[in-house]
């Protein structure tokens, strides 16, 4: 039975990391004459849905490690990537037709996990937050 501990804790980390980039995301949106409300949305809907994204594929990991055969979790991780992938087009057409959310803000907050990484990566040996 898999332990989903693993992937609770990677994703408390990560939500310490990538709510300040939302935060930095949406101040400089804001300091460039963007409707504040729109850029909010934008930038909440855009930093949820890479962390759900971030879990999914936290939990798809820690499946197919359980899995015996080394064949069949690469294709359980193959089918969780074409999910996710697909997921994410839905909710950028969908970012696109509520037309009132500010666009940028929910595209450059998707890449916050992979901001966020990066950042700790340069700033501490290991990552660690």
């Amino acid at each position: 039975m898999p332990d989903y501990a693993i992937a609770n804790e990677e994703l408390r980390r990560l939500i310490k990391g990538v709510v300040p980039v939302a935060l930095i995301v949406f101040g400089v949106l804001v300091l460039l004459r963007q409707p504040v409300l729109p850029v909010a949305v934008g930038a909440g809907a855009g930093t949820a849905f890479a962390l759900w994204s971030f879990y999914l594929m936290s939990r798809s990991a820690v499946r197919a490690v359980w899995q015996g055969d080394p064949a069949r979790a690469s294709k359980m991780m193959q089918r969780s990537y074409a999910v996710r992938y697909a997921m994410t087009a839905v909710f950028l057409v969908l970012m696109i037709w509520i037309d009132w959310v500010n666009l940028p803000a929910a595209v450059i907050t998707l890449f916050s996990p992979k901001i966020t990484f990066m950042i700790l990566n340069l700033l501490k040996k290991g990552g660690e937050l």
